[in-house]
C-alpha cells in the first residue's frame, strides 16, 4: 500500500513536499463532475495567475445563482494573494486585470474564498472547463470544496462533435454573440457560459445526459511526435479533456517516459506534436523543470509558448502533474 502525504487540508498527494516527484494529487472530498441538464444552480468562473494551484494565485472570482434558468443573485470579487508582488504582463493582455487594479481592490484570499463558498453553497456549479477552476477552489480555500459540477466544454463536445475547438470565444462566435472589451474577465465569462449551457441544452434536449460511447477516430499521416498512434482507434473516448487536442511536452516527464506520454495523448484522441506551432493546445512542463513566469528559467518551448500566448493563441502551458489531473479525472 502506498504512503500519501497531506499536503493541505484534504488534499493527499503519494509524495511529500521534499521528494517533489510528481504523482496524481488526491482531492479526497471533491464533488463528481456531472454532464447534465439542470434549471438551479450556480455559474462560477476564476481568473488566476497561471494554470497550476500550487504555484499560481487567483485574482478574480465570479458566481451568478441561476433558479429555473433566471439570474436571481451575483457576486463578484477580486483577490490580493498573500504573496502579492505584481499580476504577470501576459494576465494582463488576457484579462485587463492589472497590478494595480488587485492592490487598490482586491481582497483577503481567504476571506473572499469562504464568503465565495458561502454564496454557492450546496448548488452544483456550472463552468467552462470548469474542473481547473474546482482544483483551484479546492486548494485554496482552506476546506474542502466538495460541490458536485457541470463542465459546459464537456458537454459542447457532444452537442457539435465535428468542431475542432470549442473555446469560450469560438462558441462566443458560433452562437453569434458579440465580442466584449474583457472577453476573459471571470463575471463575464460565466454570462456567457449561462449562454452556451442554454444553447448546448436547446440542440441536446433537456433529458439528455451523458452515456459512455466510443468515437471511431481515423489515423492520421504520420508525421508529428515519432509517429505515434492511437492503441485501438475505435476505442477513443470522446469526452477525453485531451480530445482532438495538440500536446507537446518539454522538459523531465517522472511519471512517464517521453514515449509513454505521447501514446496516453494519442490513446484518448489526442495529437502529440515534436514542437510548438500555431495549432498547439497545451504545453505540458515536467514539474522539476517548471519555473513560475515570474521567476524566469523558461526553457525553449515554454518561451515559444508564451509568446504564441501574447500573440493571441489559445495555448495553455500546465504541469506534469496538472497533466495528471486531467487523464485521471473521474467522470460519471
Amino acid at each position: 500500500m502506498e504512503n500519501r502525504f497531506e499536503i493541505a487540508p484534504g488534499i493527499y498527494s503519494t509524495v511529500s513536499r521534499v521528494d517533489r516527484k510528481p504523482k496524481k494529487i488526491i482531492r479526497s472530498n471533491k464533488g463528481k463532475s456531472l454532464a447534465k441538464f439542470i434549471s438551479d444552480y450556480t455559474l462560477i468562473d476564476i481568473e488566476t495567475s497561471d494554470l497550476d494551484p500550487r504555484w499560481s494565485d487567483i485574482y478574480e472570482v465570479a458566481g451568478i445563482k441561476i433558479r429555473d434558468n433566471n439570474v436571481t443573485d451575483k457576486f463578484e470579487s477580486l483577490i490580493k494573494p498573500s504573496n502579492f508582488s505584481e499580476v504577470p504582463n501576459f494576465v494582463t493582455n488576457l484579462t485587463g486585470i492589472s497590478t494595480e487594479m488587485i492592490l487598490q481592490n482586491g481582497k483577503p484570499e481567504l476571506e473572499t474564498l469562504k464568503k465565495f463558498f458561502g454564496f454557492i453553497a450546496d448548488d452544483i456549479v456550472v463552468g467552462h472547463n470548469v474542473n481547473f477552476d474546482i482544483n483551484f477552489l479546492y486548494d485554496k480555500g482552506g476546506e474542502s470544496f466538495s460541490n458536485d459540477f457541470i463542465d459546459t466544454l464537456r458537454i459542447a463536445r457532444h452537442a457539435w462533435p465535428m468542431e475542432q475547438h470549442n473555446r469560450l470565444q469560438d462558441l462566443r462566435e458560433r452562437i453569434g454573440t458579440p465580442q466584449d472589451d474583457h472577453p476573459h474577465r471571470a463575471f463575464t465569462d460565466s454570462l456567457m457560459t449561462k449562454l452556451v449551457f442554454d444553447t448546448e441544452k436547446s440542440i441536446l434536449g433537456n433529458d439528455w445526459f451523458y452515456k459512455k460511447q466510443y468515437h471511431k477516430y481515423p489515423r492520421k499521416p504520420k508525421t508529428m511526435a515519432k509517429d505515434i498512434e492511437a492503441s485501438d482507434p475505435q476505442k477513443i473516448d470522446i469526452d477525453s479533456p485531451l480530445f482532438k487536442q495538440n500536446v507537446v511536452f518539454t522538459g523531465k516527464i517522472e511519471s512517464f517516459t517521453r514515449t509513454q506520454a505521447w501514446q496516453i495523448v494519442a490513446d484518448l484522441g489526442g495529437n502529440p506534436q515534436q514542437g510548438i506551432n500555431k495549432d498547439t493546445n497545451y504545453l505540458v512542463v515536467g514539474d522539476t523543470s517548471f519555473s513560475p513566469v515570474l521567476k524566469g528559467g523558461l526553457s525553449g518551448k515554454q518561451k515559444k509558448a508564451q509568446e504564441k500566448l501574447q500573440e493571441g493563441q489559445d495555448i495553455k502551458i500546465i504541469t506534469e502533474s496538472v497533466f495528471l489531473d486531467m487523464i485521471n479525472e473521474e467522470k460519471d
